[in-house]
C-alpha cells in the first residue's frame, strides 16, 4: 500500500476474490484496507463478485464495505449488481451502520437516525483492530450532525490505533478529516498542523488518486482563512490526476477553486466552478447543505452580477434544506447566506444567524456571522449595537489564535466604534513588555472574563492565569485587576497592538 499503491490495489481485490472466507474475515480486511485508502471501483466490483458466495458475518461486513463506497450516481438502483443485499433500516454490523448514517447524512434526511447509527458504530465494534472505513465514516457523519466533540475523541482514537497497526495510509485519511473538523471549530493553527502531518504520514504522491482532492482543497482552505490568497491560489491552480473526478472527494476541490475565484475577483469563473461543484453534488445524491454551501456561496456570485431573484432563490433552497436536516450549524450558515443578500431585514436575518450559531461549535462560522452583522449594523447607523459585537470579536481572535486575515477585519471593524476607539489612543508604553500569553490574558480580563473562565478559554490551569496577571500587573506598574480593565478600556485595546 505505501511503496506501490496500484499493485497493492490489484493484491487487494485479488485477496477479496481468492479469500477462503474463514473466522479471519480475511476478504473483509483486504476490502477495508484498501477502500479505507481511497480504491473504490476496483474493489467495489471484487466486494459484488464474491457476496454471492459469501456467508454470515462475513458476508454482511461485506454487504456493509460495498454499500460504503460511491457509484457515480449514488441513489441510482439500476448500477447495483444482482445479489447485493440491501441495506436494513436499522443495521446491528457496524459496516452497515456506518453506510446507512452515512447516506441519510449526504441526502440531509432524519438527522437524529444518522446521529445514533453513526454512534452504534463505535458501540458495537469501536474497539482497536475493529475495522477502518466504519470509523472513519462514522466519524465524518459526527461532523455533520454538529456532534464535534464526539467525533474528534472518536478521531484520535482511531487515529491512535492506525499508528499502532502501522496503517499510515488510513491514518493520513484520519488527520485529513481531523483537520476538516478544526476547520469547522476555528482552530487555524491545529487544522494546518493536521493537514501537513497527513502529508508526512503519506507523501502526497502515494495518497490514492480518489482522495487527493480532499487533501489539495483543505489545504486551500486553511490558506485562504489564514488570509494567504497568493497560497490558496498556487494551490488551487495545482492539478490533481485526471481519474480523480471519479473519486468521491473531487467536489471538495471544485469548491475550493470556487473560493479562490471569487476571492480573487474572478467572478464569471467563480460563478462556473459553485455551478459545477452542485452539479457534481447533486449527481452523487450529495443535497446536505452541511457538506459545503454550494448555494449560498452561489448567490453572493449572482448578487454581485444583479441577478438578486436568482441569489434569493439559491440562499432560500439552502435554507429549507437545511431546516429539513436540522444542525443548527447548517441553518445558522444558510440564513447567513439569506442576510447576505437580502435587500430588506438584512440586520434582522444577519441577528437569526448569529442567534443560531452561538451555541454551536462551528465557531469559524459563529465570527463570520459575527463580522457581517457588526458591519450591517454599522452600515444601518447602529455603532451603540454593533461595539459589543466587536468585543465578543476579539474574544473570539484572541481566545482562537486566529487568522491575521480575521485579525485584520476585527481591527478595522474596531476603528468604527466611536471617536474613542478611532482616534486619541495613547498606548501604554510597557505593554510590549509583556510576553504574549500575558498579552491573551490581560485583554480577555480586560473584556470582562472571569479567571476561571480565561483559564478554560486558553486550556490553562487557574493557578497559570493568576500568574500571567501577576507578571502583567508589575511590568505595567500597576495595582490590580481594576486598573487593568480601565487601562484596557480606554484604548479599547487598539492601542496596545493587544488585537
Amino acid at each position: 500500500v505505501l511503496a506501490a499503491p496500484e499493485a497493492a490495489g490489484r493484491r487487494l481485490a485479488e485477496i477479496i476474490r481468492t479469500g477462503d472466507g474463514g473466522p479471519g474475515r480475511i476478504r473483509a480486511r483486504a476490502a477495508d484496507l484498501g477502500l479505507s485508502r481511497g480504491d473504490d471501483k476496483a474493489l467495489r466490483r471484487a466486494i459484488a463478485d464474491v457476496l454471492p458466495s459469501t456467508y454470515g458475518e462475513e458476508r454482511v461486513a461485506l454487504a456493509g464495505l460495498f454499500w460504503l463506497t460511491e457509484s457515480d450516481g449514488q441513489d441510482d438502483t439500476d448500477l447495483i449488481p444482482d445479489g447485493i443485499p440491501p441495506l436494513p433500516d436499522d443495521p446491528i454490523c457496524p459496516a452497515q451502520a456506518a453506510a446507512r448514517a452515512w447516506r441519510l447524512a449526504l441526502r440531509g434526511d432524519d438527522l437524529p437516525t444518522a446521529r445514533a447509527l453513526a454512534q452504534r458504530v463505535f458501540t458495537v465494534d469501536g474497539s482497536a483492530g475493529a475495522l477502518i472505513l466504519p470509523r472513519l465514516t462514522a466519524a465524518r457523519t459526527l461532523l455533520l450532525t454538529d456532534d464535534l466533540d464526539e467525533a474528534e475523541v472518536r478521531l484520535d482514537v482511531l487515529h491512535t490505533d492506525l499508528r499502532r497497526r502501522h496503517a499510515r495510509a488510513a491514518a493520513a485519511q484520519v488527520l485529513a478529516v481531523r483537520g476538516e473538523l478544526n476547520l469547522r471549530r476555528g482552530r487555524l493553527d491545529m487544522a494546518e498542523r493536521d493537514v501537513a502531518a497527513a502529508e508526512r504520514s503519506l507523501p502526497r504522491s502515494l495518497w490514492h488518486r480518489y482522495t487527493v482532492p480532499y487533501l489539495m482543497a483543505a489545504r486551500i482552505l486553511i490558506a485562504l482563512e489564514n488570509g494567504d490568497l497568493g497560497q490558496a491560489g498556487v494551490l488551487a491552480a495545482g492539478s490533481a490526476p485526471a481519474e480523480s473526478r471519479e473519486g468521491a472527494s473531487w467536489g471538495y476541490l471544485l469548491f475550493a477553486r470556487a473560493l479562490v475565484a471569487l476571492k480573487q475577483d474572478r467572478i464569471p469563473e467563480a460563478l462556473e466552478l459553485f455551478r459545477a461543484t452542485g452539479r457534481w453534488q447533486l449527481g452523487r445524491g450529495r443535497i446536505n447543505p452541511a457538506l459545503m454551501p454550494w448555494r449560498s456561496m452561489a448567490a453572493r456570485v449572482h448578487d454581485t452580477l444583479g441577478d438578486h431573484g436568482e441569489a434569493r432563490r439559491l440562499t432560500e433552497e439552502e435554507l429549507a434544506l437545511a431546516r429539513l436536516w436540522g444542525a443548527p450549524n447548517t441553518i445558522g450558515w444558510a440564513q447567513l447566506g439569506v442576510g447576505r443578500v437580502v435587500r430588506e431585514g438584512r440586520v434582522d436575518r444577519l441577528r437569526e444567524a448569529v442567534a443560531t450559531l452561538r451555541g454551536t461549535p462551528a465557531r469559524l462560522a459563529y465570527a463570520g456571522a459575527l463580522m457581517e452583522l457588526a458591519t450591517a449594523e454599522f452600515d444601518a447607523g447602529n455603532p451603540r449595537a454593533a461595539d459589543p459585537l466587536v468585543a465578543e470579536l476579539f474574544s473570539f481572535v484572541i481566545a482562537n489564535r486566529s487568522s491575521s486575515k480575521l485579525v485584520a477585519r476585527v481591527r478595522e471593524l474596531s476603528e468604527r466604534t466611536g471617536p474613542s476607539a478611532a482616534g486619541g489612543r495613547v498606548p501604554h508604553p510597557e505593554w510590549e513588555t509583556l510576553t504574549e500569553p500575558e498579552q491573551r490574558t490581560a485583554v480577555l480580563v480586560g473584556l470582562g472574563h472571569g479567571n476561571r473562565e480565561i483559564a478554560e478559554t486558553l486550556s490553562v490551569t487557574r493557578r497559570t492565569v493568576e500568574l500571567r496577571l501577576s507578571g502583567a500587573y508589575r511590568k505595567l506598574g500597576i495595582s490590580g485587576r481594576a486598573e487593568l480593565i480601565g487601562l484596557l478600556r480606554a484604548t479599547k485595546g487598539g492601542g496596545t497592538g493587544a488585537a
